[in-house]
């Protein structure tokens, strides 16, 4: 999936606001489903998988993990809890919005 941005004038369009305190993808998402009713649940079976990744791949992870002081397995079930929030976001019709530092704001677009 390739992202993209598009910039969007202020027409007085805010992103919504949100509190000082930071939301997970994870809890967002449990929000979210319980809203929507989503279809997916909570398989809390553990298992084990193997992945290979393409070198450019295995770096983001590696970045990941330094950057955030956390394991592999956690960067990559955050990964996954993000990219299930954006893509049920995107598929309810929410536009996913950045306010750079200059406060503009652009459109992630996903491919």
């Amino acid at each position: 999936m390739g992202i993209g941005t598009n910039k969007l004038k202020d027409n007085n369009q805010k992103p919504s606001e949100t509190s000082n305190e930071e939301k997970s993808p994870e809890s967002t998402i449990q929000k979210q489903d319980s809203k929507n009713k989503s279809t997916r649940k909570d398989d809390s079976e553990t298992k084990r998988l193997s992945v290979t990744f393409s070198g450019l791949t295995k770096q983001n992870l590696d970045y990941l993990t330094e950057e955030q002081g956390i394991s592999q397995v956690d960067a990559i079930r955050r990964a996954l809890s993000t990219e299930a929030f954006l893509y049920e976001e995107i598929k309810n019709g929410s536009k996913i919005l950045i306010k750079d530092r200059d406060n503009e704001l652009r459109e992630i677009i996903f491919r």
